[in-house]
């Protein structure tokens, strides 16, 4: 029955996914790391029905204290993310640095991406302008947008890099 349920949720965001015309391969879901202490057996199973189907899985919140090193062997992932409360410290914290800068070379030896969110202020988007290899999130990158605000943001961006895409090309 379990299994039953997990096929539900899998072919319901499926469906989701499919009227607003996106690929699976375009999302990530977020599991923070304050549930890894279930079961990981059952939830590798239902991170390996996803991954199967085509959705990147990130592990959010990571970092000291979070989520110990070896869920990154044992879960199908494909990023992990630290959290505000982790990037607020990198300003400040040698050691914060040098855990993201660790981090980051592991993720990358295992294929994994690296995001670091709550990059709010410019201090700390000062720090982490030298690492290039990670993807951002923050209200100083962007501030949160009404969904009708976010649509147009993105329309306007796909249309200007269909444009210069389209630029050169004859008709």
């Amino acid at each position: 029955m379990q299994q039953d349920s997990r096929s539900d949720g899998v072919r319901l965001l499926g469906e989701a996914v499919r009227q607003h015309r996106l690929s699976s391969s375009q999302i990530t879901l977020e599991i923070s790391a304050q549930f890894l202490s279930t079961d990981t057996a059952r939830l590798g199973a239902e991170l390996k029905l996803l991954r199967k189907t085509g959705y990147r899985v990130a592990l959010a919140n990571f970092g000291p204290g979070h989520a110990s090193i070896s869920k990154l062997m044992e879960l199908p992932l494909t990023g992990v993310k630290f959290g505000t409360s982790f990037t607020a410290t990198l300003a400040d914290s040698a050691t914060s640095r040098a855990i993201l800068t660790s981090v980051t070379h592991l993720a990358r030896d295992l294929g994994l991406s690296v995001t670091v969110a709550g990059i709010d202020r410019q201090r700390e988007f000062d720090v982490l302008r030298d690492y290039l290899d990670l993807y951002w999130q923050g209200a100083l990158l962007c501030p949160p947008l009404p969904a009708e605000a976010l649509a147009k943001r993105l329309e306007s961006s796909f249309s200007q890099r269909f444009r210069s895409q389209c630029a050169g090309v004859d008709k």
